[in-house]
């Protein structure tokens, strides 16, 4: 199949495509300014069934999958893995091992997933509270500035651009970047969420996850700047033939268009 093919056939009805095909647990965070508020929606407000790989994650910090009901998820993404995300994405794992004890937790995040200087990491040991942190300094991240925007509850009309958002809601400079500040505020609330929620991993291993940060629960629509303004200047193309009155109707060769 053509990676073209693939892409449309794994389109959805709301245009949305999962960059992955393995669904992995998903926490929103939503930041206005000094204010950081982890979402409190349960599982089944976002229809989300339960993953037996997942499961102590979604119980515990209430995790919906990545491939929950998209109208409920609202996070709609075009984009494809060479294009900039609509969201800032913090990755994380939760690992338990025999070689090390207690439970570590580990938020990361960076420009490109091969950026090593550009980077930022908080990792977490739950049992003993020993905290490490790597953020030297703001980093850029590449997020749409075009294409998704936020709705307005009370007048559909009202659009703002999630990017314009993300920067009056002091996530990002209009620059794109990223506060290394604000991240270790973000990293330090979630470790404390996680240890309130009383999680417990009985078995080693690691389960991997991914926190949004988000300046709106507003409802979030895609709209394809190019395809927009490729439509409004189209026009029709129209053709006038001047024929003299001299030349016989006959010797006239009309060709279809």
């Amino acid at each position: 199949m053509l990676a073209y093919d693939f892409y449309y056939r794994n389109k959805d009805k709301h245009g949305n495509v999962t960059r992955s095909l393995v669904e992995s647990p998903i926490k929103k965070i939503y930041v206005e300014q000094d204010t950081i508020k982890i979402d409190s929606k349960t599982r089944e407000e976002y229809g989300s069934k339960i993953s037996e790989r997942y499961r102590i994650l979604q119980e515990s910090l209430i995790m919906p999958l990545d491939t929950s009901d998209r109208m409920r998820l609202n996070l709609p993404d075009n984009s494809s893995t060479s294009q900039p995300h609509p969201y800032i994405k913090i990755y994380g794992t939760l690992t338990k091992s025999k070689s090390k004890s207690g439970l570590l937790l580990k938020l990361s995040i960076r420009t490109k997933t091969t950026d090593s200087e550009n980077l930022m990491e908080a990792e977490y040991d739950l049992m003993s509270d020993k905290r490490s942190i790597k953020a030297e300094r703001d980093i850029p991240l590449r997020i749409d500035s075009q294409n998704y925007y936020f709705i307005s509850n009370e007048n559909r009309e009202e659009k703002v651009n999630v990017f314009k958002k993300y920067v009056e809601s002091g996530i990002l400079t209009e620059d794109s970047l990223f506060s290394k500040e604000l991240f270790v505020r973000i990293a330090d609330k979630f470790c404390q969420f996680t240890k309130e929620s009383g999680l417990e991993m009985e078995k080693d291993g690691s389960l991997p996850f991914s926190i949004y940060l988000l300046p709106s629960d507003s409802e979030i629509e895609y709209h394809n700047k190019k395809e927009t303004s490729s439509k409004k200047t189209r026009k029709r193309i129209k053709i006038v033939l001047l024929i003299p009155l001299e030349i016989p109707l006959q010797d006239i060769l009309l060709i279809p268009l």
